[in-house]
């Protein structure tokens, strides 16, 4: 299985290096919109109730970011934590 990253590496990437149409290929093949086309086709899901459970994932998503922007921030010295390096390599 392969994955491509839609956007850029940060904010100043505007991705400029991929070949013309390579985002359009990839998400002509993205499993989430096959999977409903798949579900609707099926007779298993409608149009309608797909379009509602897209916007609860939505509204779910933008309440995690929400309640992620409005916390503290983070001790640097946590990611540190649960690091273990005494790993041996064979």
């Amino acid at each position: 299985m392969q994955d491509l990253p839609i956007s850029g590496h940060s904010r100043a990437d505007p991705g400029s290096y991929r070949p013309a149409g390579e985002i359009d290929e990839w998400l002509a093949r993205d499993p989430i919109t096959l999977y409903r086309a798949q579900l609707v086709s099926n007779g298993l899901l409608d149009e309608a109730a797909a379009d509602e459970l897209a916007a609860e994932v939505e509204r779910r998503i933008e309440e995690c970011i929400d309640r992620v922007m409005a916390s503290e921030p983070a001790d640097v010295a946590s990611m540190f934590r649960n690091v273990r390096s005494n790993t041996t390599i064979r």
